[in-house]
């Protein structure tokens, strides 16, 4: 059974666990679109979990409703209970308390309390958030770097643990009603014994999410570069890194504990960690660009007779299989394929990989064996060029910083080939 099936986790979590054969009965009156409007609407999910016919279940019911979820737990009679609906936005709590309140904590505890009544040995997972620690985490002492604030004390080098103190801190109402329904779940695995796992999340994000302006920034910041919309940074000087995780990583882990679920309440960070940051991912340009370099060498000293279509489709073959094999083993080919939303994307994949990309190697392996490697390797620089010709033709902002750039790669050009 998943609550907030229709929402960013629980559809990820429905998906995740159809996938793996299971009946997934999906809870969700789609009151994140009475929270916040038309852009917080996630009913199309809806139709994303349909393609698995019978095997996905919908209850358009209310968790703050104590006798309906009471009924539904027993006539279901659920192996697993993924808890993921919830009321998610600081600001939004504060002009509807009674029904955050209500959303969160009291929705939680008739979960919970049906639960118990049907059975103890049910294992129960519940997101949560980083929300419940308040603003105790603004109180060590931190440090600005060029481009982000750290932690100015090695005790918090990797994070906040588990064992960070949640009391004596200010919440907003949305943490106090998160604290709630976290504590509750804890206290019915302790007390009951029940094997109950609370997941503390951050900033979470993935395919499914219904961004706005109060909750989901991602998603939202994206649909303001889609539509030119104006994007508002609140505080921070800009500097406030935010930890994203996906959906799919998030529910993985709630699998995992399910293959081994423990009683007495089980709490975690779900965080990726500074280890994490995106900024490792920089590496691999550089590597990238040496394995570029060491391509366009390699093909003119050893290659200079070979055929340029033979030359493309043997190292067409050794980079797309190991890719295919990938794309097969990690599910993510197979993910693709059943969500129809996808498809377009794929034919786009498809044609860029074996038109595009294949004419575009034979093309420069045969400019490099008639010329240089520098010469030949030259030609990338065209590239920012004819992307920002076809923006201009596809109505993109085009500006006089576009016009000197593209006028300084065609002087470099110049002067490479005069050398």
């Amino acid at each position: 059974m998943v609550t907030g099936s229709l929402g960013l986790i629980g559809s990820e979590v429905s998906e995740y666990f159809l996938e793996k054969g299971w009946e997934v009965h999906g809870i969700d009156n789609n009151q994140r679109a009475v929270f916040f409007g038309s852009q917080g609407d996630n009913s199309t999910n809806q139709d994303r979990l349909a393609k698995f016919g019978n095997s996905y279940q919908h209850h358009t019911i209310d968790i703050r409703d104590r006798q309906a979820v009471l009924d539904l737990i027993p006539k279901i009679s659920p192996d697993a209970i993924v808890h993921t609906a919830a009321q998610p936005s600081h600001d939004r709590a504060a002009s509807i308390p009674f029904e955050d309140f209500d959303t969160n904590a009291v929705g939680t505890f008739n979960l919970l309390e049906s639960l118990r009544r049907y059975s103890t040995s049910v294992p129960f997972v519940h997101l949560s958030t980083n929300k419940v620690y308040g603003d105790a985490p603004n109180f060590i002492p931190m440090k600005e770097l060029e481009t982000r604030f750290d932690y100015d004390d090695d005790t918090y080098e990797h994070g906040i643990a588990e064992s960070f103190s949640i009391d004596q801190s200010k919440h907003s109402l949305f943490g106090a009603s998160k604290v709630s329904a976290d504590i509750s779940v804890q206290e019915y695995g302790r007390y009951f014994g029940f094997k109950t796992a609370v997941f503390r999340g951050g900033c979470l994000t993935g395919p499914s999410h219904s961004g706005a302006e109060l909750h989901g920034f991602l998603a939202y910041l994206i649909k303001c570069i889609a539509s030119g919309k104006k994007y508002t940074i609140f505080g921070y000087k800009g500097k406030q890194v935010r930890d994203n995780i996906h959906s799919h990583d998030l529910v993985n882990a709630f699998w995992h504990f399910y293959q081994n679920p423990q009683p007495g309440g089980q709490v975690y960070n779900a965080g990726g960690g500074v280890q994490g940051s995106n900024a490792w991912y920089s590496l691999l340009i550089l590597l990238a660009t040496i394995c570029y370099g060491f391509n366009a060498n390699a093909v003119k000293q050893f290659f200079p007779s070979t055929s340029s279509v033979t030359v493309s489709a043997v190292a067409f073959v050794m980079v797309g299989f190991p890719a295919l094999l990938y794309l097969i083993f990690s599910g993510s080919l197979i993910h693709a394929f059943q969500n129809p939303a996808s498809h377009p994307s794929l034919m786009a994949v498809a044609l860029l990989s074996l038109l595009c990309t294949v004419l575009a190697n034979i093309v420069f392996y045969r400019l490099i064996q008639h010329t240089n490697a520098v010469f030949g390797s030259s030609v990338t620089f065209l590239i920012p060029v004819v992307a920002s010709l076809w923006g201009l033709f596809d109505g993109e902002d085009f500006g006089i910083y576009h016009v000197i750039s593209m006028f300084s790669i065609l002087i470099a050009l110049l002067i490479i080939r005069r050398k």
